[in-house]
This record gives C-alpha cells, structure tokens and sequence, in this order.
C-alpha cells in the first residue's frame, strides 16, 4: 500500500504530523500571549477567533457525524468579512467564506467579539456568554448545546485564567505569584 501525498511533496502522514507540532506551538503562543496582552476589540476580529478555533482547538471526536452548516454573523463588522460558515461533513469541519450550500442548521450571533475571544481562549464560559447577550443562538436546540462542547476542554477558566483573574487570584492569596 502506497503513502498518497497532497501534491507532489507532503505525505499525508507527515501532514498530520505537522499539524499536531503546528498545534502545540499555537497553544504554547497563545499561552504566552495571554500573560502579556489584554484583549481589545482591535486583537480579536471574530473570523480569525471562529479560524483559530477550526484549527487548533475543535474536538473533532465530538463533532457530528452528519452533515451540519453553522453560520456565523458578526454584526459589529460591515462587508464580506461579517459572516462566515463552520461546516461540518463526516466528523470533519472547514471554514468558508461564502455559504456552501444547503440548509443551515444553526446561527451564532457574535455581537461582541471579544466575549467570543474569550470564551476561545477559555476565559469565558460560553454559557456566561449567551446569557449576557455577547452571543445568540438560533436553530437546533440539541445543536445549539453542542456546539460548545466541539472545543477541546485543554483551555478553560480554571486552566486558562484571564491576566484579570490571575491578578485577583494573587490579590486574594488564591494563586502562585507572578
């Protein structure tokens, strides 16, 4: 049995290798980057959060094994860049920039981008999120509580705290100082 390869250079086996190393660096980034840096409206444009979530932190063990189109609109944005899709095909998923096709199974309103960075970086619960009203979501209710669950559970509150939270915790005597 031959290696089939994407293109004429990278090996599919070698490819998955890849992006697991990709991966772990990106955690590791991220990370980092969540010690030093506050998270502003400008640093997290909910496409590129909707990206990083697809590709580093999407469970793909828990995700449907039928076909599911999930839109995503981004009202504080104007233009092709305020909606994106998550489409979800034999327990794989992909970001597309214009509508694939097919009924949409969900709709995920991210009026503010940031809570939707948050909730990626584990800093928020998605619930606490839809809650205050930072995201909506429409269409299938069984769906609906799924789709947080397709996130690895590697970033949450507890294991990722905020650079606000650390801050209180070390503060209350809660945590290991900085």
């Amino acid at each position: 049995m031959g290696v089939r390869t994407y293109g004429q250079y990278c090996p599919i086996a070698r490819a998955s290798e890849l992006l697991a190393e990709r991966s772990e660096v990106m955690l590791a980034l991220q990370r980092w980057g969540s010690q030093w840096a506050e998270l502003t409206p400008e640093h997290a444009h909910p496409g590129v959060v909707l990206w990083g979530w697809v590709s580093c932190h999407l469970d793909r063990g828990r995700l449907p094994r039928r076909r599911v189109l999930v839109r995503f609109d981004y009202p504080t944005l104007s233009g092709p860049g305020s909606r994106g899709w998550l489409l979800i095909e034999r327990g794989d998923a992909e970001i597309c920039e214009k509508h694939p096709g097919g009924d949409e199974d969900l709709v995920v309103v991210v009026s503010d981008p940031v809570a939707f960075a948050r909730w990626d970086l584990g800093e928020l619960e998605w619930g606490d999120a839809v809650r205050c009203g930072a995201i909506e979501v429409r269409g299938s209710r069984a769906l609906a509580r799924a789709l947080p669950s397709w996130k690895r559970a590697e970033l949450s509150p507890v294991t990722n705290p905020s650079p606000l939270d650390r801050q209180l915790d070390n503060a209350a005597g809660r945590g290991s100082p900085s």
